[in-house]
């Protein structure tokens, strides 16, 4: 027996109250949490980036954060429920289905309906049908952090990237703008160019 094993036993019954799902969400919400605060971190601490970009990815990194972690509680949960609603609503049809695929040849199976009955309403069967939910919660979660937050990551970059581009666009514009103005303003008049020349005679040109 771990050390860990109370200690685990604790955390588990004070996170989810022994739910094996709810735990999968707590401790994979955290993971992606401390992930997401990491890769923050490592994007402020690093000098080599303009203070400017360090901005656009802290933003971008913290939206993709709180996106990832709801789609893995939503999936993850999402996942449970629908497989305890088949449970509940089409056990008596599906389990008793699973264990006459067990039996081969017609033979065997006349006369043992009962038989069949009895096994897919035993102890084992029963215990499968507790454990199915969070087996399904977990494949949600599988699910969600392996093809369903790649994709949207995929999608809220490319925007980040778009309004990026705009930004990048009309600060370029106002930066043109100020520099016109600028040197509109250091332009001398005209009559500041011309020159009087006087001739001998002390005609003015």
């Amino acid at each position: 027996m771990s050390i860990l094993t109370p200690i685990n036993k604790k955390l588990c019954q004070f996170c989810c109250n022994n739910d094996l799902t709810s735990f999968i969400k707590v401790t994979g919400a955290l993971g992606q949490i401390f992930s997401s605060f990491a890769f923050i971190g490592s994007i402020v601490t690093n000098d080599e980036l303009p203070q400017k970009q360090k901005g656009f990815l802290t933003a971008q990194e913290a939206i993709e954060g709180v996106i990832n972690v709801s789609l893995f509680c939503l999936f993850t949960s999402k996942a449970k429920n629908i497989a305890k609603s088949l449970i509940e609503n089409n056990g008596d049809i599906i389990f008793p289905l699973s264990v006459k695929r067990q039996f081969r040849g017609k033979k065997l199976l006349e006369g043992n309906e009962d038989a069949i009955a009895r096994i897919a309403k035993s102890d084992e069967m029963s215990n499968f049908r507790a454990i199915l939910p969070d087996f399904a919660g977990f494949a949600g979660s599988v699910g969600a952090t392996a093809i369903i937050s790649p994709i949207i990551k995929n999608i809220t970059s490319a925007g980040f990237l778009k309004l990026k581009a705009i930004k990048d666009k009309k600060d370029e514009i106002e930066k043109i703008k100020i520099n016109t103005q600028s040197l509109r303003k250091k332009t001398l008049p005209i009559d500041q160019y011309m020159t009087t020349v006087t001739s001998p005679k002390g005609m003015r040109i």
